[in-house]
């Protein structure tokens, strides 16, 4: 029993070994999600729509997925807030975020359709007047069933998180022109937004518009990676 017992507390300290030698080879500042637990990964699902949004066991590239089925819906959403997530964002290297999609089904009033894939960054500290958050955004890619089948990947590179402007493709926001269009503050800049990041949403609406919820989606989404691209 004794030479039982001194086995025994060898490998469990060979097992914190090597716990600890795989804690020390993850990589902070990329994180990666294929769902393969069957988990959300902490990504959140859209808040207050009775829409059928899950971990799909059975669908992915390669299965599970996060699967988004809803008729009458305005749209479809996603968001993420822990701080691994994040930390990539704000280490001020250049980044990328990157995504698989599948749209099996994206409808307006029973007819084909095509919806914008945007990032959206939101900065919840100090919020402009009127408004929940300052953010800066972008067009990733369409969801589009008809022309746009099978699954794509689509990713978008922040090549300087530091920028005071922002770059080419990206929009703001945080206040509105006379035609409601948004735009980030006179105050914010695009380095003070990605710094202070503290929720990224993968969603179908671009900011500025409205949607009516005449829309029916049937989407997947799948390999999700926030990760530093240079060192």
């Amino acid at each position: 029993m004794h030479r039982f017992f001194k086995l025994t507390l060898a490998a469990a300290a060979a097992l914190v070994l090597v716990s600890n030698a795989m804690a020390g080879d993850a990589d902070p500042l990329h994180q990666s999600t294929g769902f393969d637990d069957g988990k959300s990964a902490g990504w959140l699902y859209q808040r207050n729509v009775p829409g059928i949004m899950w971990v799909d066991r059975h669908l992915g590239h390669t299965a599970p997925a996060i699967h988004h089925v809803q008729g009458g819906a305005n749209g479809s959403m996603m968001f993420q807030r822990r701080a691994s997530w994040l930390q990539p964002l704000k280490a001020g290297l250049p980044v990328r975020i990157q995504l698989d999609t599948k749209a099996r089904l994206v409808n307006f009033l029973g007819s084909p359709t095509r919806r914008e894939l945007v990032v959206e960054l939101r900065d919840y500290d100090n919020p402009p007047k009127d408004h929940p958050y300052a953010s800066v955004w972008t067009i990733v890619g369409y969801l589009d069933a008809q022309n746009l089948p099978g699954w794509r990947t689509w990713s978008v590179t922040i090549a300087d998180p530091k920028s005071l402007t922002l770059p080419e493709g990206w929009g703001g926001y945080g206040a509105e022109d006379k035609k409601g269009l948004p735009y980030l503050p006179a105050d914010r800049t695009f380095a003070d937004v990605i710094a202070g990041v503290d929720e990224i949403a993968i969603t179908t609406y671009q900011p500025g518009y409205m949607y009516g919820s005449d829309h029916d989606f049937d989407l997947l989404y799948d390999n999700i990676e926030v990760g530093v691209v240079a060192r």
